[in-house]
């Protein structure tokens, strides 16, 4: 679907920005989550090779039609005619969204991207604002993600946490993520939160609530985690 709606040359400066990666492809999986313009083209080459312009500004590498709506998500869609870009300025460069910004961005990978990038900076001046997305994001994907980032921070984000999980009017993804999270973040009232939500009605919270003692290596867990193993037959999606 997303074909039919691009035209057959592809215009620049339509923006884009690279969502999968594999055995193909593997040096982009570095690259998953950066987003790129496609520049104008040249002349020695054709309109069969597409430039992919990065957010400084330089022509950095080359795909082809096939390729670019394979492993690229199309966020902004060109009307542009001038394909070889007679008379037009260089490309600017464009504004590097802050790691928050992209956690509460309006894509999963998105999300997720700017969850990673927080994990790995590792900054305590940022906890209390993603503790703010996880309670008051504007989407489930993005409290989901303000949940996976806060998997190894202090006391103020195991409280976040596990008000999630308790939170039965909250979405299953995210008490789901918050769940998972307290696995490695936590405290001995964590441990009975996630006993208390085994029962959940969502199959993906019963999960991740029973995912969580198990690596906790809570034995008291022991018990209850039998008795829902003998009734509850559902799978969670992916395991």
């Amino acid at each position: 679907m997303l074909g039919k709606k691009i035209p057959k040359i592809i215009p620049p400066p339509l923006r884009i920005r690279l969502v999968r990666a594999d055995n193909q492809t593997p040096s982009w999986r570095k690259d998953i989550g950066r987003q790129f313009r496609v520049g104008y083209y040249s002349r020695k080459d054709g309109l069969d090779c597409i430039w992919l312009v990065n957010e400084g500004g330089a022509y950095e590498q080359t795909a082809d039609r096939g390729s670019l709506l394979k492993y690229f998500n199309v966020e902004h869609l060109s009307q542009e005619k001038n394909f070889y870009g007679l008379g037009k300025r260089r490309l600017r460069k464009i504004r590097i969204p802050t790691p928050l910004e992209r956690l509460n961005g309006r894509s999963s990978i998105e999300a997720y991207e700017g969850a990673k990038e927080i994990l790995q900076k590792d900054n305590p001046h940022m906890v209390r604002s993603v503790i703010n997305i996880l309670l008051q994001g504007r989407k489930p994907l993005n409290r989901a993600a303000a949940a996976y980032a806060l998997t190894l921070n202090g006391k103020a984000a195991i409280l976040a946490l596990e008000r999630s999980v308790g939170n039965k009017r909250e979405h299953p993804k995210v008490r789901g993520r918050a769940a998972e999270s307290l696995a490695y973040n936590h405290r001995a009232k964590s441990h009975h939160i996630l006993q208390a939500n085994l029962n959940d009605p969502s199959k993906d919270v019963r999960f991740w609530c029973a995912y969580s003692p198990a690596q906790m290596a809570e034995e008291d867990a022991l018990v209850p985690l039998r008795k829902l193993a003998e009734k509850d037959h559902r799978t969670a999606k992916g395991f």
